[in-house]
């Protein structure tokens, strides 16, 4: 029906935006603990000892 395909014309974007954004939150989330990683090893080991 016409009904549903405007529905999903108006999902259909939203559906990619939210796999795009859950894509770039993981990629985030990694790079956070990437971070995270090297504080705690900055942290461990300071920075006279690791350079």
């Amino acid at each position: 029906t016409a009904r549903a395909d405007r529905f999903e014309a108006m999902y259909c974007p939203f559906h990619a935006k939210f796999i795009a954004l859950s894509r770039l939150r993981t990629v985030l989330l990694m790079l956070d603990l990437v971070h995270l990683i090297r504080a705690l090893a900055n942290f461990a080991c300071p920075e006279e000892c690791s350079s």
